[in-house]
């Protein structure tokens, strides 16, 4: 019987690496690929008959201006549209308003997350308006600074979305607990690599689901990446919750169960939502780094491992 030669674990280490490097840059190839095309424009951007857009345009941090309106989806992110025309296909703003002026019609759908929409006489919507519709004089637009923030508000709806947070976490905790202590560990133990992963994470993911939500074929792909980044975020913030947790109840007399720990270290996280702006930041910021952490473990399942050990270890 011939035995097969045994590959060296170095030479398997550095083999595995050079994969997974070679698939990061096929990664961030796609959104170089993108801008190269021209499929996002950064800054603002008046669109005219000289340079009308000819396919599906993505414009980020800027103000667009539509001339003569537009056949094809556009999606602008933090920016303000101003629209003249005919918008044949669907209109998506996030971060901005839409200002309809007298002589837009509006076939399709008109999206804004943040925003509001402003008609002036004469516009025509035939489509969807998923936002607040306002009346407008066609000449000033509104200020963004000036809009009125109910503090009391923002404070309730930061404490039920932390209740709800909290509920789909122990649920998260209950259907997969292993994941959930193994991210917890890989936090502890490569916190750096974490970031680093989730931050990756968080600028792919943008340019791999935006141009899929484009078109219909890539809609359910989209759907699918997009539920799955949301699981792994949720998986992320129950493993940091549950550091969290530990970090605090460091010192106790006798052991901890795994509820207990949970319940603590996720509570005064997740209530910090009732804290207007930068709640949100502290939560999706825990959240990416604990979704980082559980690549990390996909990845580099060799370190996961070891983190394991190494809490294992510690507890004993």
């Amino acid at each position: 019987m011939i035995q097969r030669p045994a590959i060296g674990r170095s030479t398997a280490v550095w083999a595995y690496r050079s994969l997974w490097l070679l698939a990061m840059l096929l990664v961030l190839a796609m959104p170089i690929g993108i801008l190269v095309r021209g499929d996002v424009w950064l800054g603002p951007a008046v669109f005219a008959t000289p340079n009308q857009a000819g396919h599906s345009l993505i414009v980020i941090g800027g103000d667009v201006t539509l001339q003569e309106g537009m056949e094809y989806p556009l999606v602008v992110l933090l920016g303000d549209v101003r629209v003249h025309g005919v918008l044949q296909d669907v209109l998506v703003v996030a971060g901005g308003n839409v200002y309809l002026d007298h002589d837009a019609v509006a076939r399709e759908a008109v999206l804004t997350l943040g925003g509001q929409v402003f008609r002036a006489n004469g516009a025509v919507i035939e489509g969807t308006v998923g936002a607040a519709l306002r009346g407008w004089d066609g000449q000033h637009e509104v200020e963004h600074g000036r809009r009125h923030i109910d503090l009391g508000r923002q404070v309730r709806l930061g404490i039920a979305a932390g209740l709800g947070l909290l509920l789909l976490c122990l649920i998260t905790a209950a259907a997969v607990p292993w994941s959930v202590v193994v991210t917890a560990a890989t936090i502890r133990n490569y916190p750096i690599r974490s970031v680093l992963a989730g931050v990756t994470g968080l600028l792919v993911m943008p340019f791999v689901l935006v141009p899929l939500m484009l078109s219909l074929e890539g809609l359910p792909i989209a759907v699918l990446l997009g539920l799955g980044a949301v699981l792994m975020w949720l998986v992320g913030l129950t493993g940091a919750g549950f550091v969290a947790g530990q970090r605090l109840l460091r010192g106790q007399p006798g052991p901890s169960s795994f509820l207990r720990v949970l319940i603590v270290g996720l509570a005064p996280l997740l209530f910090i939502l009732a804290v207007p702006i930068i709640g949100p930041l502290v939560v999706g910021a825990a959240g990416i780094l604990g979704a980082g952490a559980r690549i990390v473990g996909f990845v580099e399942r060799e370190r996961a491992i070891d983190a394991l050990a190494t809490v294992i270890r510690s507890e004993d």
